[in-house]
């Protein structure tokens, strides 16, 4: 009875080591996963930005190409008068 004790206790304390590495491991992927929250949400800012960006550039361009296209307009109309 008293090496079925022995041995219960040992499983136990056994156990409990691998309670304590579990929580351990628990708490590196805790911190992993804000650290990848942060980086997601910077990813997430400079995304917009770059979308800004590229809005700001295709009405840039459109507007360039419209004046273009105005101004050669105007000057047909001149060179045929």
């Amino acid at each position: 009875m008293k090496e079925v004790k022995k041995e219960v206790e040992a499983k136990e304390l056994e156990i409990e080591g691998i309670r304590k590495q579990m929580e351990v491991v628990k708490d590196d992927k805790s911190e992993i996963k804000d650290q990848a929250d942060k980086i997601t949400k910077q990813i997430e800012a400079h995304d917009e930005e770059i979308t800004r960006h590229f809005n700001m550039k295709r009405e840039t361009s459109d507007e360039y190409y419209k004046n273009k296209y105005d101004f050669e307009v105007q000057r047909d109309e001149i060179n045929h008068i």
